[in-house]
């Protein structure tokens, strides 16, 4: 198990450093917020499917769910490439973002739509969790919009990390160290870039965890509440744009709207352990 850790922890921390350094050598010269936005996506969405082959290496065909999720992390990194390279019109992102919402939520949660004993109430369930999925999205795209982008992004990072304990919690070993991969890859992209948060890195970031959420809850055994409190953590980042801190910068906005994050995460986690099924 450890070793697993360390290979969940130095595979995507190396490959997302990697690529924003190739990207500061190749264009040192000639630095832009596109080009910094592309790499910046890159680095976060390769890194992420390089860990994922490292310590759960998917099978092509997809079998299981989990196979299916470095599919989606490509599908999102192209999309946030493409709205990178071509400066795509917010209407333009927005359809795309839907898209992408969709195919995630039909790959998620197929085999148990398509399941012949698919009851009422449990069809009802997996409506309101594709609601919620696509809310949890379209917060993510309204800060975005707003200018508060890098507070998504670090408020992502958090969730990621909370969420990769309520994983652990509930049983999953090996959706733990996907969400390992997926907090390393974030945040290394996020220190490797220095100056500039990866606000890109929002889509393929976004895209796994939900999908890893989806898959802890609906297959293995995560509880329903925390996977509710970690959909809804991301929404404490709009505290940054109210009175009295709209409009201010740095550590007097940044530390409140983490902690309007830290508190639905941690709630998660501390009824994911209350509720574990190992002593």
């Amino acid at each position: 198990m450890l070793m697993s850790i360390f290979v969940a922890v130095t595979v995507p921390a190396v490959v997302a450093a990697a690529a924003i350094g190739l990207r500061r050598v190749l264009g040192a010269r000639e630095r832009s917020s596109q080009g910094d936005s592309t790499w910046s996506s890159l680095a976060i969405g390769l890194a992420y499917i390089a860990g994922q082959a490292a310590v759960a290496r998917p099978a092509f065909p997809p079998v299981e769910v989990t196979d299916r999720i470095p599919w989606l992390a490509l599908a999102a990194t192209v999309l946030a490439v493409a709205e990178a390279v071509w400066a795509l019109a917010p209407w333009v992102r927005l359809f795309g973002r839907s898209l992408l919402s969709t195919l995630s939520l039909g790959l998620m949660l197929g085999p148990v739509v398509s399941a012949d004993d698919l009851s009422r109430p449990l069809l009802g369930w997996l409506t309101v969790t594709a609601v919620l999925a696509f809310l949890a999205w379209l917060n993510l795209w309204a800060l975005e919009r707003v200018g508060r982008g890098t507070d998504a992004f670090r408020s992502l990072i958090v969730t990621s990390s909370g969420a990769t304990l309520v994983l652990l919690f509930s049983g999953s070993a090996a959706l733990c160290l996907l969400g390992v991969a997926l907090t390393v890859s974030m945040a290394v992209g996020r220190l490797a870039a220095w100056d500039r948060a990866p606000v890109s890195g929002l889509v393929a970031g976004s895209t796994v965890l939900t999908a890893l959420v989806l898959e802890g809850y609906i297959y293995a055994s995560m509880s329903p509440w925390s996977a509710l409190l970690l959909a809804a953590a991301l929404a404490g980042t709009w505290i940054t744009r109210m009175e009295p801190l709209r409009g201010k910068q740095g550590i007097s906005a940044t530390v409140p709207g983490t902690i309007a994050v830290l508190v639905p995460v941690g709630l998660a986690v501390g009824w994911a352990a209350a509720s574990s099924p190992f002593e």
